[in-house]
């Protein structure tokens, strides 16, 4: 679910010639921390087993720990690692670019108005009213 986000976020936050053994280092953990929490079932159920727990509730209360619990303390590592990631402030402001293209658009080369096209549009041999130029 979120290996893919995180992954794309590990490309980009790295130097070009460093991205496939980053990639590697984040699979080789990904895949060795999320193969190894079943090894930690035992235990968590023997500590509920040891609270009193029947093994049924012991067995349940460890699987809801470790997946949706796992899922959960992924995503607010990834918040947490997403508020440490540095943010550049944007060079142009929205406005200021719209500022800039509605100048582009209506400058010319030489500083005239640009002309008005109208194209002229035919219906068979004659042209439709109101939508043919009389240049």
């Amino acid at each position: 679910m979120f290996i893919s986000v995180t992954a794309s976020v590990v490309v980009e936050l790295v130097p070009e010639d460093l991205r496939s053994s980053t990639v590697a280092v984040f699979t080789f953990i990904t895949t060795n921390v999320g193969g190894s929490l079943q090894l930690l079932l035992g235990p968590i159920v023997s500590a509920f087993r040891a609270s009193g727990a029947s093994y049924e509730h012991a067995f349940r209360m460890g699987l809801y720990l470790l997946f949706p619990g796992g899922f959960a303390l992924c995503g607010l590592l990834f918040a947490v690692a997403a508020l440490c990631v540095p943010r550049r402030p944007p060079t142009v402001t929205p406005r200021d670019a719209l500022r800039q293209y509605q100048k582009n658009s209506t400058d010319t080369l030489y500083g005239e108005e640009p002309p008005v096209v109208v194209p002229s549009v035919a219906y068979g041999d004659r042209p439709v009213a109101g939508l043919h130029s009389e240049a």
